[in-house]
């Protein structure tokens, strides 16, 4: 009573077109994008964090071309290939922190291809190290803060302004940068701002401005958007 070839294959074929396509690696992204914009996953990110999750899915499929040829298909990636791949990542020399980081990308983009195809399953989940390079050092003493602000406002271009303000809110370099005249609210006393850092969350900050940066705030003229025009130019251009 066993089946024939020709049934077998019958049944394979009923199988795998209602569990859906494999996706051609090649289609990654554009599979992703497509599965993420129809559920609205991509709207609150922002364009840099779109093009840094489509540079690691490029730089994986490119190392699978490499290192495993046969692998064609998103589903074809497995956990041995997804945790080869960590390796080489961490045998490339990249820190754990990042390495985390270009993980966690990847098990988005293969979370979202689920949803494309119940034949593809996230190898990534369990491949995320923890991070065992960060390092805590002493906070600053006041007479390195002072030499700090000193060398910053002998170098002019808006420095010392810029670090006057990141010290007394906390803010990151990126934010201060390109912190908008429309976040600051100086009849009030506060700057409200949506640190990039939480922008995806929608998580905005206020923060009191005290003295020394009133007096940076208040100095100033506005030459558009931006506070510090030039420092926002700058950064747009060589973020790191």
């Amino acid at each position: 009573n066993a089946p024939t070839f020709d049934a077998a294959v019958k049944i394979l074929e009923i199988i795998y077109k209602d569990q859906g396509e494999a996706i051609p690696l090649k289609d990654t992204w554009e599979t992703y994008d497509r599965v993420a914009r129809s559920v609205g996953k991509l709207a609150p990110l922002s364009p840099k964090t779109i093009a840094n999750r489509r540079r690691e899915v490029s730089r994986l499929c490119d190392w699978i071309g490499k290192a495993y040829p046969r692998v064609k298909s998103a589903v074809d990636v497995t956990g041995p290939v997804a945790a080869d791949y960590a390796a080489h990542l961490a045998a490339s020399g990249v820190k754990t922190k990042t390495r985390a980081n270009v993980i966690t990308e990847l098990g988005t983009v293969w979370r979202m291809l689920e949803k494309a195809s119940t034949r593809i399953k996230n190898p990534w989940k369990d491949l995320i190290p923890a991070d065992t390079d960060g390092q805590r050092i002493e906070a600053f003493t006041h007479e390195q803060e002072d030499a700090v602000l000193a060398a910053a406002k002998a170098a002019g271009c808006d420095w010392f302004e810029v670090c006057t303000i990141a010290r007394h809110t906390g803010l990151r370099y990126g934010d201060v940068a390109r912190l908008r005249w429309d976040s600051v609210d100086l009849e009030h006393g506060v700057i409200r701002h949506t640190p990039n850092k939480t922008k995806r969350h929608g998580i905005t900050v206020t923060l009191p401005i005290i003295a020394p940066m009133r007096e940076v705030l208040e100095g100033r003229e506005r030459l558009g958007e931006y506070v510090f025009p030039g420092q926002a130019e700058m950064y747009a251009k060589r973020s790191h």
